[in-house]
């Protein structure tokens, strides 16, 4: 009986230090400088220079649907005048984002912007809601970089 209680306690005591040294943080919404609002997503995003890079550190909350599934994200930087500069996708894992659920992500772009561009978010996921099938939507919306 000692044995067992002894062996309970160790695993307890295992699986505890586990969660206490993990690296998960919760993401602060804000935290972020930009934010966009759809009807069934939020986005919500930093922006900086590194290098030659434009870089999008950001998260995504599923405000909707009782699972979006398969999510990919294409950012672009777009000129003044509407032509692309560089366009980079980032495709969520885990597949699964359920509803009030947040993740984050993180686009480099190869071109710096400059005044009158346009950031391009362009989004796309499998939609599951109650017993329904599954359905593909896909959305967008454009921004001001330097605003």
């Amino acid at each position: 009986m000692k044995t067992r209680l002894l062996i309970f306690f160790m695993l307890s005591l295992i699986v505890l230090s586990g969660c206490m040294f993990s690296t998960y943080k919760p993401i602060i919404y804000d935290d972020y400088s930009a934010k966009q609002q759809m009807f069934d997503l939020t986005f919500g995003w930093n922006q900086s220079i590194s290098g030659n890079k434009f870089v999008i550190d950001g998260y995504v909350r599923n405000n909707r649907y009782y699972i979006v599934n398969n999510l990919e994200l294409q950012v672009s930087l777009v000129d003044k005048d509407g032509r692309q500069k560089t366009r980079e996708t980032f495709f969520f894992i885990p597949a699964d984002l359920r509803l009030d659920d947040s993740t984050r992500f993180n686009v480099s772009l190869n071109a710096h912007p400059q005044s009158g561009d346009l950031l391009n978010f362009y989004y796309r996921y499998n939609a599951y809601e109650g017993d329904a099938e599954a359905f593909t939507w896909v959305n967008n919306f454009k921004v001001n970089v330097l605003e």
